[in-house]
């Protein structure tokens, strides 16, 4: 991810729209000592300036990008590394490292980058890939990988060699790749470096070679659009120094200001002056142009998509990615606009992450990038109701309500039943009730006839049966 990520970035800023010359209203670039430059947005990938940047040219010591790079992939920080000596005689800008020498890992690699010694730049190549030769084959292979095509190199430090050669442009998309990792972000900010004693030297402190980082020396300052000023150039970051005769002064510099970073590259230039020369290109970049903010990776919308057959009848949307574009410094923020373009609808079961639409960013009303609009949650398929456009909660209370009505509606019955039952039985009660009290008046009168008649007939009063 992260690799791919890098990739992507270095590409943009090999395609991005490059800018030759003040564009909108921005003011006269300034005069460079430099052969060649360039400035670049290094969150857009946008050039927004370039001079020479594809003619060939020495990059001295910004050759160690890739030497760092790839210490930084290869190597175990915690290793202890072995000078010999081909590392004891290189020539140069050195920590001075003596045959039989035994140095940290870590060490050597801050050396290198912070101090832009050579020597340590020899140690690595070896550690890693057993000789200066087979590593440089690996330098080469990185420099495909990045997609970098003008640059051909020879050796790990950046040492003149007729066949070892870059461009503006180039060091530029290798700068921007190694900047995406955050190790060796971590190093090329630093102003020194302390390295421990070792079992051939006393602890050294090595300064960084970059002075825009932090030299206050009164013997280094500069003249920067005729004003003496400091090396040092608030918030700087990196990245790399290089000089050699003919490579003239090379710098590769990166500062942040106010949310915006930019990075400028100054090859062919001298020793003093390609500090300066970056000076007039950050000071010029930051008075022009600023990075703004057009869309903010995992803000959810206010809008939603229609779910069909799904457990909710709608999902939430998010934003993918962050979006960032490169403004003039005098324009306001409403000249980017944004369109969300949204699906009508789609069909359960919906995963989560699930592309569901695009937010197009427009400057000026014309489109300059888009991102994915995801769904929020993953949304089931849905029960029988969902047909209708019933989400299953609801459902649950519909179904829970109709059982209910029908307990309640079998419970009134049996209630019903057993109200018939007991009216019915008090109706045959009362019946025969009824039979009873007619039976037995029935049998009184017929015994008082029977006693009248014999009474009439015989002439005595009727006898009851037990006195027979």
């Amino acid at each position: 991810m992260k690799r791919t990520l890098s990739l992507t970035v270095v590409l943009l800023l090999l395609i991005s729209v490059i800018f030759t010359a003040p564009v909108f209203g921005a003011s006269e670039v300034p005069k460079l000592e430099a052969e060649s430059a360039m400035l670049i947005d290094m969150t857009t990938g946008d050039v927004l300036y370039k001079l020479n940047a594809d003619e060939m040219r020495y990059p001295a010591s910004t050759t160690k990008m890739i030497t760092g790079i790839l210490a930084i992939e290869k190597l175990d920080f915690k290793a202890t590394l072995t000078a010999d000596q081909e590392v004891a005689a290189t020539l140069g800008t050195s920590l001075k490292l003596k045959d039989g020498e035994e140095i940290n890992a870590w060490d050597a690699l801050n050396a290198m980058m912070v101090g832009s010694c050579n020597d340590c730049a020899v140690l690595i190549a070896k550690a890693i890939a057993g000789s200066v030769y087979e590593f440089v084959n690996m330098m080469n292979a990185k420099l495909a990988e990045i997609g970098v095509t003008k640059t051909h190199f020879t050796n790990p430090h950046g040492l003149h060699e007729d066949d070892h050669y870059s461009c503006a442009s180039d060091l530029a998309a290798i700068a921007m790749y190694c900047m995406q990792n955050e190790t060796f972000r971590q190093i090329v900010r630093q102003g020194d470096y302390t390295v421990p004693a070792t079992n051939k030297s006393e602890e050294r402190v090595v300064d960084s070679t970059n002075l825009l980082i932090k030299d206050e020396n009164d013997t280094n300052r500069i003249y920067v659009d005729n004003v003496l000023r400091y090396c040092k150039y608030p918030g700087v970051f990196g990245i790399k120094t290089g000089y050699t005769k003919a490579a003239g002064g090379c710098l590769i510099s990166a500062a942040e200001k106010d949310g915006t970073k930019i990075m400028s590259v100054i090859l062919k230039s001298s020793s003093m002056g390609r500090f300066a020369d970056s000076i007039k290109m950050l000071d010029w970049g930051f008075a022009n142009f600023r990075t703004i903010q057009c869309t903010h990776a995992g803000d959810v919308l206010e809008d939603t998509v229609a779910v069909k057959r799904g457990a909710f009848n709608k999902v939430g949307v998010k934003v993918a990615d962050d979006i960032f574009y490169t403004i003039p410094s005098e324009a306001a923020d409403s000249i980017i606009t944004t369109r969300l373009v949204l699906e009508e609808s789609v069909k359960a079961p919906v995963e989560a992450g699930a592309v569901l639409g695009t937010l197009e960013v427009y400057e000026s009303g014309l489109k300059v990038g888009s991102t994915d609009v995801l769904a929020v949650e993953s949304i089931e398929k849905g029960g029988i109701l969902s047909v209708f456009g019933v989400e299953d909660a609801t459902a649950k209370k519909i179904w829970t309500g109709l059982i209910l009505f029908v307990f309640l509606l079998i419970a009134l019955l049996a209630t019903y039943v057993i109200i018939k039952r007991r009216q019915i039985a008090r109706k045959k009660a009362a019946r025969a009730a009824k039979l009873k009290a007619r039976q037995e008046a029935e049998e009184r009168r017929r015994q008082m006839w029977s006693r009248n008649y014999d009474q009439e007939r015989y002439g005595r009063p009727p006898r009851d049966e037990d006195d027979r």
